[in-house]
């Protein structure tokens, strides 16, 4: 029994310091600021595929890692401490592709891809900001999208 062909794969980004610098400032790091992290430290992308003649299904999961916002806490909650935890969508990608089977040769070569961002249709992980600068007052914008589940359907044509 031929059970298709299957790939599976990690890849990601984990910065070890990220710094910046103004002309006559000193070096900032975002990465430790009064130890916290103010930045995504860790991306990493998962992936699970299989094809099997004309069919491909590929499943990914997307993780990205905790950040402190530092802004200063909520006036009701002075003890709030500004974390916006880390964060995980799964996303799903379903194709099929004619190739030179049918007869028609303007059905030949036609490939259909469906495709589903962030499957579970999770919200991005709230994050209490005082300004609107670098993001929305109820998410870290700058990081996570306000979008969440999204559909798209490609269909491509190859001569």
């Amino acid at each position: 029994a031929d059970l298709g062909a299957w790939d599976v794969g990690v890849t990601g980004t984990y910065y070890l310091d990220r710094v910046a610098t103004t002309p006559g400032s000193p070096p900032n790091d975002t990465f430790d600021t009064d130890g916290q992290t103010r930045d995504v430290r860790l991306r990493e992308r998962g992936k699970i595929s299989w094809s099997l003649d004309n069919w491909s299904v590929t499943t990914f999961v997307n993780y990205r890692s905790h950040l402190f916002t530092g802004e200063a806490p909520p006036p009701n909650l002075p003890d709030y401490p500004g974390l916006v935890p880390n964060y995980v969508t799964f996303d799903l990608a379903l194709g099929f592709n004619t190739r030179d089977l049918p007869a028609n040769d303007y059905l030949k070569n036609i490939a259909i891809q469906f495709v589903v961002l962030d499957l579970t249709n999770k919200k991005p992980p709230f994050a209490y900001k005082q300004s609107t600068s670098g993001g929305t007052v109820a998410y870290w914008g700058a990081v996570d999208s306000a979008f969440e589940r999204q559909f798209s359907l490609t269909v491509t044509k190859s001569w």
